[in-house]
């Protein structure tokens, strides 16, 4: 009789199973091989559930007895292995099942739902296990378990896997984690893994395994822990976060790099750009080691890269986006460093950088993006040899946390910096703020140079901390620092390769107006200006024995009109250095010394009980000393072309120092506005001491005439005089002028009304008479009184 119906197979596919035959009695179905090669006294296998026994801890995949329908045990191409997903009772807490032999399934689902017992799947004598299903279908292996918290025998895999199909792992705990210790290769090329479910996946490595497939590794939802360097696959696989039903469902999706693992892989972030409210995240759980990701990174969607809480987490290859709209690379981490040494930016839009948690983020690579900057907590630092947008940012920061620029890169921020997180510079780069900031933390300055160029570059308000000897202040371009930021400064600039300074203005007329502190530690603050105008309009003051030197090569009349006062616990001294001109217009009240070297220092204000020691450069000035002053191998110059200077101790001229006095005309206002210089000095027991060489020059076209008199240094009542110029006697000529003579008396009256009488006193005056030639000597004695003008 001829069969109703009729099926042919033809030889399988090499090293794949043969596929499970069913029929219902009766139904007249007749099997026909061609070609085939039947195994001796070897069954036909079809599903099957795993017996759970009570007990019995360890047996065989490979026993009949253990499945139900016991006739035979699952081994063939689409067969589905059930391991008991109903809660498994019976005194049972892990079952391990050894394969020993090659084992062939198109699923495989395990897993007690209340997690009271786990599976451990073992090679045994020499099994692995073969995913091979029916048609285009992937194969499945699910975990099922979805309860309870143990880690200690959680469901796993320890025997190699080979993919003749492309798989689907579908996890569902989050509090256990699917582990998978053996190799996973593939039978035939382009296998790919898919992670499914919200639970965690591993795949975790031994010392010398290789996972080989050559697929993609997407994970669609829920966590897969990587650990080992090829734990994602062959060298040209790649890691896809997410797919069209990740985007579509809204679920989140971890790639997790544990250990010291580094992963070589590419990884995509997103299957597209569409909307989702899914969070796609890169993270580690690598305790003290350093883990990372190599291969570059690109973003269809958000990502978040999240540190642990010790360690260190290594992103080195690029990250770019896939999009044309904006997306958010978030880095957190509650206490280990995230490190992205690759460049973040580039590819079709823009990405915004965010960093949250307690941790640190360094950025040491050139980045280009543009978007915005975002510090919600932590550190972020730019750090290494890093930039943002290479060198020149533009993008606003917001700053509630640390924001540190620590690389030895040249800088410029030109965007806005907000919020109340500190700016931290360090490293030899040089950082330039040319933006309206309104940052309220504080900016520290511990090495290198930040630059200044715009009023609010240092933020609405908040101190400028600048407590190293390699760390400065550049003001540039003509801008005010407003009073509501405070400068904390400790300098010495002694040390080699130091800056040498605290604050420098590099460059235009500028303006602090805020208090300048002088903090302990250093050897005191170091103010320079190289070029342009420096005001120093703030009060300067220390909390403890502190020196404030003055220097730079600027000849304008830079200018300290803030008052310098003692400290806290301490006195406070001032030192001119360098080639340049500071003058101070206050009434300063510090009482350390005040010490010339080279430069030019005018006293238009007044100085307190200081001891002012000139050894180098030029003092000089309109103002007021209330202390001594003792000139040395120096230039002593009264006034400021012209001017009057009082000083109410004593005043010692040594025999290098060269005295300059400029005569402009005859007229002078007491205290005031004067045509020439002069030193008025108003202690009752002041003593003027001469020696060196005077020089007179005539200021603003004046040409002197006869009988005319100028009071270069007028003593009070009760001072005295000793000594006098170098070769200039009294009575001397100092010199001729126009061709008139000026000579010098150390006996004038010079007084503040009345006649001059060049006799009888204790003034130092230059006057002109007639040659002796033409007025004779005889009569010398008779010019007593000579004409001078006052207002």
């Amino acid at each position: 009789m001829k069969p109703k119906n009729r099926l042919k197979f033809s030889s399988p596919k090499a090293n794949r199973a043969l596929p499970r035959l069913a029929h219902g009695a009766g139904s007249g179905v007749v099997l026909c091989f061609a070609g085939l090669s039947m195994l001796s006294g070897q069954a036909i296998a079809g599903d099957a559930t795993w017996n759970v026994i009570a007990n019995a801890f360890t047996r065989d995949w490979n026993a009949n007895a253990n499945w139900t329908p016991n006739t035979t045990f699952p081994n063939g191409v689409g067969e589905i292995a059930t391991m008991d997903t109903k809660n498994i009772t019976g005194g049972v807490t892990q079952n391990i099942v050894n394969l020993n032999v090659p084992i062939t399934v198109g699923q495989l689902l395990l897993g007690d739902t209340n997690n009271t017992a786990f599976y451990s799947i073992r090679a045994g004598t020499a099994g692995s296990l073969i995913f091979d299903n029916t048609g285009t279908t992937n194969a499945v292996l699910t975990d099922s378990a979805t309860a309870g918290t143990s880690t200690t025998n959680p469901d796993n895999i320890t025997a190699n896997i080979v993919l003749n199909d492309s798989i689907d792992i579908t996890t569902n705990s989050t509090n256990n984690t699917f582990t998978i210790t053996g190799n996973i290769s593939e039978g035939e090329a382009g296998k790919s893994v898919t992670k499914k479910g919200a639970g965690i996946l591993a795949f975790q490595l031994g010392v010398g395994g290789a996972n080989s497939y050559t697929g993609t590794t997407t994970i669609e939802n829920g966590t897969l822990r990587l650990t080992g360097a090829s734990s994602a696959g062959a060298a040209t696989s790649a890691i896809a976060l997410g797919n069209a039903t990740s985007i579509a469902s809204n679920l989140n999706v971890t790639l997790r790099i544990n250990g010291a693992t580094v992963l070589a892989r590419d990884v995509t972030v997103g299957a597209s750009d569409a909307v989702t409210t899914g969070l796609y995240t890169i993270d580690t759980d690598n305790g003290a080691s350093a883990a990372g990701v190599s291969g570059n990174i690109a973003l269809n969607q958000n990502l978040m890269i999240s540190g642990a809480t010790s360690g260190g987490f290594a992103i080195s290859g690029n990250i770019t986006s896939n999009t044309a709209n904006t997306r958010t690379l978030t880095f957190g981490g509650s206490a280990n460093t995230v490190t992205a040494s690759g460049v973040i930016g580039g590819g079709l839009g823009t990405i915004d950088l965010v960093k949250v948690g307690a941790g640190t983020t360094r950025l040491t690579g050139t980045n280009t993006y543009t978007g915005t900057t975002t510090v919600n907590g932590g550190i972020l630092a730019i750090w290494g040899a890093g930039t943002l947008n290479a060198g020149s940012y533009a993008g606003n920061i917001a700053n509630a946390g640390s924001f540190r620029y620590e690389s030895s890169a040249a800088q410029t921020l030109s965007g806005v910096i907000s919020g109340a997180g500190g700016l931290v510079k360090n490293g030899t780069g040089t950082l330039t703020l040319t933006g309206a900031n309104e940052y309220t933390g504080g900016t520290a300055v511990t090495s290198g140079i930040v630059i200044a160029r715009h009023n609010n570059a240092f933020g609405a308000s908040g101190q400028v901390t600048q407590t190293s000897r390699t760390g400065a202040v550049h003001l540039e371009g003509g801008i005010s620092i407003p009073s509501s930021i405070t400068f904390l400064t400790s300098n010495d600039g002694t040390t080699v390769g130091a800056v040498g300074y605290s604050i420098n203005n590099a460059s235009g007329d500028n303006t602090i107006n805020g208090t300048i502190r002088m903090t302990s530690g250093g050897g005191g603050t170091v103010i320079q200006s190289t070029s342009g105008t420096l005001t120093l309009a703030g009060e300067i003051s220390s909390d403890s024995p502190r020196s404030l030197t003055l220097q730079g090569a600027s000849s304008n009349d830079n200018t300290v009109s803030g008052v310098i006062s003692n400290g806290t616990t301490g006195l406070t001294g001032v030192t001119k250095a360098g080639t340049g001109t500071w003058v101070l217009t206050a009434a300063n009240t510090y009482t350390g010394e005040t010490l010339v070297s080279a430069g030019t220092l005018l006293v238009n204000g007044s100085l307190g009980e200081t001891a002012v020691n000139v050894n180098g450069g030029t003092l000089g000035g309109t103002g007021t000393i209330a202390g001594s002053v003792t000139v040395g191998a120096a230039t002593y110059s009264p006034g400021a072309s012209p001017g009057s200077l009082e000083i109410a101790d004593n005043l010692t001229l040594g025999s290098g120092t060269i005295t300059s006095i400029e005569l402009g005309g005859t007229d002078f206002t007491l205290n005031g506005t004067e045509q020439y210089d002069r030193t008025k000095l108003t202690g009752a027991s002041s003593v003027l001491t001469l020696a060196g060489t005077l020089a007179v020059s005539m200021f603003g076209g004046f040409t002197i005439d006869d009988y005319q008199a100028f009071g270069i240094f007028q003593l009070e009542s009760g001072a005295s005089l000793t000594g006098a110029f170098d070769g200039l006697a009294e009575g001397a000529l100092v010199g001729t002028f126009g061709g008139k003579g000026l000579f010098i008396t150390y006996q004038g009256d010079f007084g503040d009304s009345g006649p001059v009488a060049i006799t009888g006193g204790n003034d130092v005056v230059l006057y002109s008479i007639p040659e002796p030639g033409s007025a004779g000597l005889a009569g010398l004695a008779a010019l007593m009184f000579l004409r001078r003008r006052r207002r």
